[in-house]
């Protein structure tokens, strides 16, 4: 991450309006803001979006069970996206398979463009 400030909108409106993939990649290398990850949570949405088939592992490798509640866990906000990958709506879903889809290109493309 760098040392610009995060200008970009709140987890809370992410959340909302399920806009977490897209700025990802709008605010990654962002000429006027942080980005919304750092290295190392891009690196674990990298390997959920290489093969999401793999989520239950990758979770526990977290320390997370993947079907249990997150209540009362320290949880990054990348690790809830797996987590609540493919669960309602009400129980969080903030990543659709277009959004997987996406993020895979843009992983496959050296995380280019916006």
């Amino acid at each position: 991450m760098s040392s610009k400030p995060y200008t970009g909108p709140s987890v809370a409106d992410m959340l909302r309006d399920k806009t977490f993939a897209e700025n990802i990649i709008k605010y990654h290398d962002h000429p006027t803001s942080d980005s919304i990850l750092d290295d190392e949570n891009l690196d674990l949405l990298q390997r959920f979006v290489e093969d999401p088939s793999k989520r239950e592992q990758i979770l526990k490798d977290e320390g997370i069970d993947p079907n249990g509640s997150l209540k009362g866990q320290q949880a990054s906000l990348t690790a809830y996206a797996i987590w609540a990958y493919g669960k309602q709506d009400v129980d969080g879903g903030l990543l659709k398979e277009s959004d997987v889809e996406l993020l895979r290109q843009w992983f496959e493309g050296g995380k280019k463009g916006a």
